[in-house]
C-alpha cells in the first residue's frame, strides 16, 4: 500500500509550526473526496519543530453516493520538546474503500497524542506506528470506531519503543452491529536500549447484534527486562440490567442503548477538541440507528 500511495499521491499539504511557536486553535485540514469509482491519495505532513506547540485535525468525508478509494497517509514529526495534538475522522460513505498507513516520530521530551475515529467506509484498513525516538518522549495512541451493516474495520498500532525512559499509551474502543467485523491488533515494541520503558496497551469492544464479531489482538515485543509494560482486552455486549435500570427511570429501549454507547466512548470523545467532539458524538449515534439487516 505504502508503494502504491507513492506511486499514485495527487494530494498533499504541510503543517510546519517553528521553534518555540505555539498555536492556540485547531488547524483543520479538510479532505472532501467526490465522484464515483474515483482514487484518492492524500498525504499530510506535519513538522513541529524544537519546543513548538500545535493541534491538528483532519477529516476526510464524502457524499453519500458514490464509490471512492483512498490510500491514505501521515507523517508527524514531534521534535524535540515539542507537543502536537491530531485527530483523524474518516466519515466516507458505506460504498467506500479507506486505507491507511502513517507514522508519527517523537524526540527527546517530546509529545504526541493522536485519535483515530473510523466512522465510515464498508472497508477499512489502517495502520498507524509512533516511534518514541528520543529519551523522555511520550505517545497516546487513542481511537474509536463503529461498524455497520457488513463493513469490515481493521486497525493496527505499534508503539515502538527506541530510547531509554520513553512512554506510551493506546487506548482503542469500538462497537459492532448488524454482520461487521472488527479486528484491532495492537503492538508494544521496546528496544535493547530502550530501558525504563513505561507502556500500556488497551482494547474494550461492544458487540451490538448476533452476527457482529470483534477480534482483538494485542501483543508485547519486549527485548530488555527493565520495563512495565501491559496489556488488557475486554468484549461484551450491552448489559440487561443497566437497560432495565435507564427504562425504569422512563427512557424508552432506544434511548437507553444510545445512553449507554455513547458513555462507552464518551471518555475518548471527551479527549478530543472541543472543535470536533459534537461531530463525533452525531456520527456515533448515525452508526447506532443505521439501518441495516440486523
Amino acid at each position: 500500500l505504502q508503494y502504491w500511495h507513492f506511486a499514485t499521491f495527487g494530494d498533499s499539504a504541510v503543517v510546519y509550526v517553528p521553534r518555540f511557536v505555539e498555536i492556540d486553535a485547531p488547524i483543520v485540514v479538510d479532505v472532501p473526496v467526490t465522484g464515483d469509482e474515483v482514487l484518492r491519495t492524500p498525504h499530510l505532513i506535519v513538522i513541529l519543530e524544537e519546543g513548538a506547540r500545535a493541534s491538528v485535525i483532519k477529516r476526510i468525508s464524502s457524499p453519500e453516493d458514490g464509490e471512492v478509494l483512498i490510500v491514505d497517509a501521515d507523517e508527524l514529526i514531534v521534535n524535540d520538546a515539542a507537543a502536537l495534538s491530531f485527530v483523524t475522522i474518516q466519515r466516507t460513505n458505506n460504498e467506500s474503500l479507506y486505507f491507511a498507513n502513517s507514522r508519527g516520530f517523537v524526540g527527546r521530551d517530546a509529545q504526541i497524542s493522536r485519535t483515530e475515529a473510523a466512522l465510515g467506509a464498508d472497508f477499512v484498513k489502517t495502520r498507524y506506528e509512533s516511534e518514541l525516538a528520543g529519551q523522555g518522549a511520550d505517545a497516546v495512541l487513542n481511537g474509536l470506531y463503529f461498524g455497520t451493516e457488513e463493513e469490515h474495520i481493521d486497525l493496527r498500532t505499534v508503539q515502538r519503543h527506541a530510547a531509554p525512559r520513553t512512554t506510551s499509551r493506546a487506548l482503542y474502543k469500538g462497537a459492532v452491529r448488524g454482520e461487521s467485523h472488527s479486528i484491532y491488533q495492537g503492538l508494544i515494541q521496546v528496544s535493547h536500549d530502550a530501558v525504563g520503558t513505561d507502556a500500556y496497551l488497551t482494547n474494550n469492544n461492544l458487540v451490538l447484534s448476533e452476527d457482529a464479531r470483534a477480534d482483538s489482538i494485542p501483543s508485547l515485543n519486549i527485548s530488555t527486562d527493565d520495563v512495565r509494560c501491559s496489556h488488557g482486552s475486554t468484549t461484551g455486549k450491552l448489559g440487561a440490567t443497566q437497560i432495565y435500570y435507564l427504562r425504569t427511570r422512563g427512557y424508552t429501549e432506544e434511548e437507553a442503548r444510545l445512553m449507554i454507547v455513547e458513555g462507552f466512548f464518551e471518555g475518548l470523545v471527551a479527549l478530543c477538541p472541543e472543535l470536533v467532539q459534537d461531530e463525533l458524538r452525531e456520527l456515533i449515534a448515525d452508526r447506532l440507528h443505521h439501518v441495516d439487516d440486523e
